[in-house]
């Protein structure tokens, strides 16, 4: 074992004493820990560290082996017990596997061993070294929803989730070859801290617009750019409209048969009925009949003054009735929605966050994003409409996504809900002062109906 180490004391703690007691019995514990023999990758092969240990003292000790610091949860002791003769020495092999995941920020840590003699626990030390993480990038995105429609453009929501292990800065960018688009990002630059997702909101917007025929299709890409490492591009389209919709059209010839139909039946039937009561009135005298026809030919006139002015009032209140038809009961247009959902919540206690739509509004959910940031334990639940929908343990997940075929439909009337029910507050490594409350989101987005 070579010269003997004088007590030390570091991050953890270290001590060595010596005990004399009536049969002069001297105990002390020597134990060495190697450096580690490269930086550790997380999630390839452990890096491997021994450890030896020598039993100075007159007795058979047994030395439990403990690892300490924040990568303690990380390691294995293989053997975690070691049974010495006096004066003999023994190793054990010390295995660190990183995982490869944002619980674990790129790096220098302090990594120690505690080797306890169950004979005597005061003769205890603990041996240090340091272990350097190195950094990895693991980057995804999701643009919702990925096809939009509207006359005026419409609103993409982007999630953008770092999945490594180190913070990012990310560039968010828009681009179609046609170059039939507008693109506003909000914000245009995201920093995501590791295990972390972030969300923006990119606006298209058409260049030109057309005013009859069918729906343009504009295809375009969402760039998401980080600092270092490859970029992430998303594909989407918008569905142009022409500013005057189909139904315009149909209203217009409906207008029009109405005022022909005005005019066959004043013609066929009201002209000819005051022409008849004017002859019947000039059969007795001629000269009466003279100022008859006189009288008539005026209230012929006036009666005409005031058809042609039923009849437009006629077609004004079929106009309207025809407009009305269209516009009564008839939805709006449906839109891309989205709603971010979050709980702070004490330990042992539950909390919820939720919103509601008005009595005619449906919404479609297609889309929810979990994200438990701290690494709480507890659980996590989607409730709509009063029913839980998902029920997840927060000790599964850092953030998690889940896209729906069939989508969740919620009525007029009915509330979106989270409930967070926090059983351990986490604490992410690195992180002074911890966390005192569970905190944990969920992000909502699908397609909402507005009322007629």
């Amino acid at each position: 074992m070579g010269k003997q180490p004088a007590p030390t004391s570091g991050l953890f703690g270290c001590r060595n004493t010596g005990r004399v007691g009536s049969s002069v019995t001297f105990v002390r514990t020597l134990a060495t820990l190697e450096a580690p023999p490269g930086a550790a990758a997380p999630g390839a092969e452990p890096v491997v560290v021994p450890i030896s240990v020598h039993n100075t003292s007159d007795i058979v000790q047994a030395y439990d082996l403990e690892p300490l610091g924040l990568l303690a949860s990380y390691a294995t002791i293989d053997p975690p017990v070691l049974n010495l003769y006096p004066g003999t020495a023994g190793e054990a092999l010390v295995s660190l596997v990183i995982p490869r995941s944002g619980e674990v920020p790129a790096g220098d840590y302090p990594f120690g061993v505690k080797v306890t003699p169950t004979e005597s626990p005061e003769d205890s030390v603990t041996q240090e070294t340091t272990v350097q993480v190195l950094p990895f990038l693991d980057t995804t995105a999701e643009l919702v929803p990925r096809t939009s429609r509207g006359r005026n453009g419409a609103i993409h929501d982007l999630a953008v989730d770092n999945r490594g292990n180190i913070p990012v800065r990310f560039l968010v960018a828009g681009a179609d070859d046609a170059q039939a688009l507008k693109f506003d990002a909000n914000p245009q630059s995201l920093e995501v801290g590791p295990g972390e997702a972030r969300f923006a909101e990119v606006k298209v917007k058409p260049v030109q617009k057309f005013w009859r025929g069918p729906a343009r299709t504009l295809p375009f890409l969402v760039t998401v750019t980080p600092e270092e490492g490859a970029a992430v591009v998303l594909d989407g389209t918008h569905l142009q409209e022409p500013r005057i919709p189909k139904w315009f059209w149909k209203a217009l010839l409906a207008l029009l048969a109405l005022l022909l139909l005005l005019l066959l039946l004043w013609f066929l039937l009201l002209r000819p009925a005051i022409e008849s009561v004017a002859e019947d009135a000039v059969a007795d005298d001629v000269v009466a009949a003279e100022e008859a026809a006189d009288d008539a030919g005026a209230a012929a006139d006036d009666a005409g003054e005031a058809a042609v002015g039923a009849a437009g009032q006629a077609e004004s209140a079929q106009e309207s009735a025809e407009e009305a038809a269209t516009l009564v009961g008839k939805p709006g247009p449906t839109v891309a929605s989205s709603e971010r959902l979050e709980a702070s919540v004490s330990k042992g206690a539950t909390g919820s966050d939720s919103f509601a739509l008005g009595d005619e509004e449906r919404m479609d959910i297609t889309d929810v994003v979990f994200e438990n940031p701290q690494g709480d334990s507890g659980t996590i639940e989607l409730i709509v409409g009063g029913s839980i929908e998902l029920r997840l343990a927060l000790e599964n997940f850092r953030s998690i996504d889940y896209h729906f075929v069939t989508p969740i439909a919620v009525a007029g009337g009915e509330s979106v809900a989270i409930r967070v029910t926090c059983n351990k507050v986490g604490k992410p490594p690195a992180t002074d002062p911890a966390p005192s409350k569970c905190l944990d989101s969920a992000f909502v987005g699908g397609t909402t109906t507005p009322p007629p």
